[in-house]
């Protein structure tokens, strides 16, 4: 097989990845916004939280909006307020990365002397010219098996902000099978194993 059919087949299963991890992200931050609904109106029914969700332009002054709220409701217990305020922390980390796979740029190349690859390369050290990754980095970048494990560590988080909301005051809808500690323990065996290409 010609170096530019693997190019092709690595690049479409990188794409593939990627949409993936957008459409897990989208459905992550769907679940931030139905709580938000949650938390002002005391229903999932409406539709409130989302429209001010998302009226807010980008994901750290949205949790900002949802810290506040949360943290307001004198009828949640210590308890759930502990598990919401992991699962934002868990968010966040999970957040850089995902930048750095969203605003980076697509690189294919040789990694070693006959290796073919393509990544997406972050924009620390990125260049769109490059055909080799930098001194000392035995990568170019995130490969699709890096963001297929973000994305399930993705699907954790948003599995457990449902199992969150199931616990919350007012809330009707059915419980997932695991509790959010448990998808969080969960997330934190993942994200210890995960092994992204460095960047330093």
């Amino acid at each position: 097989m010609d170096a530019d059919k693997i190019f092709d087949e690595l690049e479409a299963e990188l794409h593939r990845e990627v949409g993936r991890m957008v459409a897990t992200w989208s459905q992550l931050e769907g679940w931030l916004a139905h709580i938000l609904t949650l938390l002002l109106v005391r229903s999932g029914r409406g539709r409130e939280g989302e429209t001010i969700y998302y009226e807010v332009p980008n994901l750290r002054p949205r949790i900002a909006v949802m810290n506040a709220a949360f943290f307001n409701r004198s009828d949640i217990g210590e308890d759930i307020q502990k598990r919401w305020s992991a699962l934002i922390a868990a968010t966040e980390k999970e957040a850089v990365e995902r930048n750095s796979i969203v605003h980076g740029d697509f690189l294919r190349g040789t990694v070693g002397n006959s290796d073919l690859a393509v990544a997406v390369s972050p924009k620390v050290f990125s260049d769109m010219r490059r055909k080799h990754p930098p001194k000392g980095v035995s990568k170019m970048g995130f490969h699709s098996v890096d963001i297929r494990r973000h994305t399930e560590r993705v699907a954790l988080l948003r599995d457990a902000l449902w199992a969150l909301y199931g616990d919350l005051p007012d809330s009707e809808d059915a419980k997932p099978p695991r509790s959010a500690e448990e998808y969080l323990d969960a997330w934190r065996v993942a994200r210890g194993q995960r092994e992204w290409p460095s960047v330093s």
